[in-house]
């Protein structure tokens, strides 16, 4: 496996830079200040959307970085990082250790690719890009991880729009966030 592009810093921002594997072109992407959670988020992300699309550039800037914001007029509410939170302690006492593990590394790369965003937009691209970024693995870095086989991935993912199902049957979510997810 190839290592991927390196999360680096130039004049306090944080920037990966990918190469167009059709075309060889380089191109920089800005992922906002160096080191913050969002930075690093966003850089997740956009490794996603380029392996997803063999290794291609993202089809605009915006789609690469976006962020998912709460659409215009309504408030925002909990962060994915909170609902994990929440969620947690409730799997902690509900499943066994080793389910609970699971469950725990699948909340992990659901953190890294959008703890900061909101929970009620997070819909099926999101979880499309979670996907991906299990798929894909991480070499380097503290938490080193090779990529997952099919049938974990698939576990891992059920288990990420489980927490979804859990948090909309506790109202902490906007109706119809966990019925787009069943979509992928």
């Amino acid at each position: 496996m190839r290592t991927p592009p390196k999360y680096r810093q130039r004049q306090g921002l944080a920037l990966v830079t990918l190469t167009d594997a059709p075309t060889g072109r380089r191109r920089d992407y800005r992922l906002g200040e160096f080191g913050s959670p969002e930075s690093k988020e966003r850089y997740f992300r956009v490794l996603a959307a380029w392996e997803s699309r063999g290794r291609r550039f993202p089809e605009s800037d915006a789609d690469a970085t976006r962020t998912l914001d709460p659409p215009e007029g309504e408030q925002r509410a909990r962060s994915v990082n909170a609902l994990i939170a929440e969620y947690w302690i409730f799997a902690k006492a509900q499943y066994s250790r080793s389910a609970a593990l699971g469950i725990r590394m699948a909340l992990r790369v659901l953190r890294e690719c959008y703890g900061t965003t909101d929970a009620g937009a997070f819909g099926p691209r999101a979880l499309s890009v979670v996907r991906d970024a299990m798929i894909l693995g991480r070499e380097g870095g503290e938490r080193a991880r090779a990529p997952w086989c099919r049938q974990t991935v698939n576990t891992r993912i059920s288990q990420i729009v489980g927490v979804f199902r859990w948090a909309a049957s506790r109202e902490m979510l906007p109706p119809g966030v966990y019925q787009s997810l069943q979509t992928l």
